[in-house]
């Protein structure tokens, strides 16, 4: 039994729609995640510097780890971010190809894998944020680096 046309367009649309609610998803994800991370770096080195500890390595340590979480977690979601783009242009492909004679009487699979698929869309500025978290997190290690020794002496 084939599908109607109609109620093969609904499915498709309803289905972009989850793709599109899911990139949004992803992309607030890792707006969340990597301002989180780096805005604890710097309240852990407040915090750290009120209680004495002025060991410079320890700071170092702690925000190179911090660092590799934010781009651990960027390449994770970048990569989710790109398969769900994958499947949306799957969808619109398939959107497109129901006024042709195979869109509407051919078999219907709006859940075929979309390996294949290039997405027009590369959220390329995206990139900016770990590379901003980074240089603002370095900036931070180096005064510390700086500002640290000073406050020993004192």
């Amino acid at each position: 039994m084939t599908l109607p046309l109609a109620l093969r367009a609904d499915i498709l649309k309803t289905l972009m729609v989850e793709d599109r609610t899911e990139i949004r998803t992803i992309r607030l994800a890792l707006y969340h995640s990597i301002s989180f991370v780096t805005v604890s770096s710097f309240v852990l080195a407040a915090f750290l510097a009120n209680s004495l500890l002025r060991d410079y390595l320890f700071y170092a340590l702690i925000d190179a780890l911090l660092l590799g979480i934010i781009w651990v977690v960027f390449a994770r979601l970048m990569r989710d971010l790109y398969h769900a783009r994958q499947c949306q242009k799957l969808r619109e492909r398939l959107l497109v190809a129901l006024d042709t004679a195979e869109g509407e009487t051919g078999p219907f699979l709006p859940f075929q894998p979309a390996g294949d698929e290039v997405p027009s869309i590369t959220d390329a500025e995206l990139k900016w944020l770990p590379i901003l978290a980074t240089a603002a997190i370095s900036a931070k290690v180096i005064i510390l680096g700086l500002v640290l020794p000073h406050l020993v002496k004192a």
